[in-house]
């Protein structure tokens, strides 16, 4: 959700789960664009903005050059705090893993224990953040990739968070929370 629609209290927000689009990332996982999504997630977030307290005093301190780049980093600092609460409706992703030796096993491995592989899902949640302001054709900074989109030094797209993942879970219930802070 945009940062427009948060405040210092948090807010519930039901995120629909769908195909890549337009806004997506570029990534392998998204091969196929025509499969079939379905689910919801359900998250908690907040945004302070700024971060920490920007006193008007500090404005008439700040007379050397280190002082007011100090002063302008405050006031353009903002805490995201987002708790990832659970899922539901989720579609069987692990039905259509490809037939390979490492799935078979799994699936036997697991079959003796009671269940199919088939009739369950494993569930992770990676949070990604992308930076509107910059466009295919902007000169990009360092670690900010493709459509805006946080990268590594390596170029590879890096994750805020990442949930733990729950196996065989088509309602996962995760009840994780973190914080960062980002700057505008």
């Amino acid at each position: 959700p945009p940062f427009s629609e948060m405040s210092e209290t948090p807010k519930a927000f039901v995120l629909e789960l769908r195909g890549p689009t337009e806004w997506s990332r570029s990534d392998s996982a998204h091969k196929d664009p025509n499969k079939n999504y379905s689910g919801c997630l359900f998250v908690e977030a907040s945004w302070k903005f700024p971060a920490e307290p920007v006193r008007d005093i500090e404005h008439e301190e700040a007379t050397t050059l280190e002082q007011r780049a100090e002063l302008e980093e405050k006031m353009h600092t903002g805490k995201l705090r987002v708790k990832i609460l659970k899922a539901e409706g989720m579609r069987n992703a692990d039905a259509e893993a490809p037939k390979t030796v490492s799935n078979r096993l799994s699936r036997i491995t697991t079959g003796i224990m009671g269940s199919s592989r088939e009739d369950n899902n494993d569930s992770a949640v990676w949070v990604y953040t992308r930076n509107e302001t910059y466009h295919e054709t902007a000169e990009l900074p360092p670690g900010i990739g493709k459509g805006g989109w946080r990268v590594n030094v390596a170029g590879k797209h890096e994750p805020l968070h990442k949930t733990k993942v729950i196996k065989d879970a088509f309602m996962p219930e995760w009840n994780e929370e973190f914080e960062v802070i980002l700057q505008t």
